[in-house]
């Protein structure tokens, strides 16, 4: 399992990755960088799924929101020509590992950006559950 999870502002973004592979032990990493920077990286990453905030707009009241939806749709476009499985969940999903939790985890992060990609990448390992998209085949 190759994963990567993230949540994306309209300037950076936090990153969750988890890798298990077989006879090691599993590998975790988060953390949070300008969005610009995760596009450079995120082609040349080995992943197989990438898991998504489904974001949704009730009404764009700055520019901030345009940004936001041109960076999603940038990492689709990559996820797309990668061939990864691209999975999408509702925000509520945060509530099920909020703060208390993570810290019970360790894995309690003061970015915003950096808890909200390290609940996505738990909530999918625990339930395996998002909105799956379909890649270009």
């Amino acid at each position: 399992m190759k994963i990567i999870a993230i949540d994306i502002g309209s300037k950076n973004c936090g990153y969750a990755i988890y890798r298990d592979y077989v006879g090691t032990n599993p590998y975790f990493k988060s953390g949070y960088v300008g969005v610009e920077k995760l596009l450079d990286v995120l082609p040349n990453m080995d992943i197989e799924t990438i898991v998504l905030e489904k974001f949704i707009c009730q009404r764009i009241l700055n520019k901030s929101y345009i940004s936001t939806i041109e960076f999603i749709g940038a990492v689709k476009y990559i996820a797309n020509r990668k061939f990864w499985h691209i999975v999408e969940q509702s925000p509520q999903i945060k509530k099920f590992f909020d703060n208390k939790k993570l810290k019970q985890l360790d894995l309690y992060k003061r970015n915003g950006h950096e808890r909200d990609a390290i609940r996505h990448l738990l909530y999918y390992l625990k339930f395996k559950k998002g909105k799956e998209m379909k890649t270009n085949v």
